[in-house]
């Protein structure tokens, strides 16, 4: 029984590992698209579509 555990412990630990990475994943991306959206204000007042 303590075999199933010890693996359920590490299933939870490696999920909760994966939601902590996806999340600073996603702060990562939202602070780049914020950058990337203000360059594109400046492109497109240039060039517009």
């Amino acid at each position: 029984m303590k075999e199933s555990s010890q693996a359920a412990n590490a299933e939870q630990y490696a999920l909760e590992y994966m939601l902590v990475c996806l999340y600073m994943a996603c702060l990562r991306v939202s602070v780049t698209t914020k950058r990337r959206k203000q360059r594109v204000k400046k492109i497109t007042t240039i060039q517009p579509l």
